[in-house]
Order: C-alpha cells, then sequence, then structure tokens
C-alpha cells in the first residue's frame, strides 16, 4: 500500500514538474497580451486628438489614408510616454495609426504596436 502511495505521488511531481513550466509561460504571455492591449486602449484618445490637429477638417472626397501617428511624433502631440512603457519598465512602445476620413470631420483607423519583445502584425504598414 506504501509502495503505491509513493509510486503516485511520484508520478504527481513529475507531471508537475513537465506541466508548470508551460502553465507559467502560458500565463506569461497571457500578461504581456493584456498589457499590450492596454496600451493600445490607452493611447486611442491621443490618437483622435493627433488626427484632428493633423487633419482638422478631414473630407470623404480627399480620401485621406495614410500612417500618420509614428514613435518620433509623441513628444510632439503631447502623448504621455507613461502610456507606452513596455513590460521590462525601461522602453517604451512605438505606435503607428492607419487612419481613414469615413465621414466630414470623422475617422477611422486601426493601431499597431511594436515593443521590444512584441510586434502588431500590420505594423511595418506601406506609407
Amino acid at each position: 500500500m506504501k509502495k503505491k502511495i509513493i509510486i503516485i505521488f511520484i508520478v504527481v511531481i513529475i507531471v508537475l514538474c513537465i506541466l508548470a513550466p508551460r502553465g507559467f509561460k502560458i500565463y506569461k504571455d497571457y500578461l504581456h497580451n493584456k498589457r499590450y492591449q492596454e496600451i493600445k486602449d490607452d493611447i486611442q484618445v491621443d490618437i483622435e486628438r493627433v488626427l484632428h490637429i493633423i487633419y482638422p477638417h478631414c473630407q470623404v472626397d480627399k480620401s485621406q489614408y495614410g500612417i500618420l501617428f509614428e514613435a518620433e511624433q509623441n513628444d510632439y502631440y503631447g502623448v504621455d510616454k507613461k502610456k507606452l512603457l513596455d513590460i521590462d519598465g525601461k522602453s517604451y512602445c512605438k505606435v503607428r495609426a492607419k487612419a481613414k476620413c469615413i465621414s466630414d470631420g470623422r475617422f477611422e483607423w486601426d493601431t499597431y504596436i511594436k515593443c521590444k519583445d512584441y510586434e502588431d502584425e500590420g505594423y511595418n504598414i506601406e506609407k
């Protein structure tokens, strides 16, 4: 009886040793993706403000469409860099937005970020 309990205990320990690293990686990836989504969500108001600064009177028939918000512009448009702080707490993520005027004075855009160890698919979109 004791042998069976010891064998079961050893098997459980082995299984935990095998599964634990994978579980930690999944949890770490979840936290990273959550932080990157937070960065994108936090920057939306700033992107809208920048759009209205750059194109205060967008018109659909002029078909304004392109990348207009990039990392080097952050300081110029008053974006709080703390919003772009990467997971490592030292570096900052870069932001790009591809925008389109959908009606007079209204924009629609897609936001992409590039961080130290993360890059949104579509970040390197053509200008």
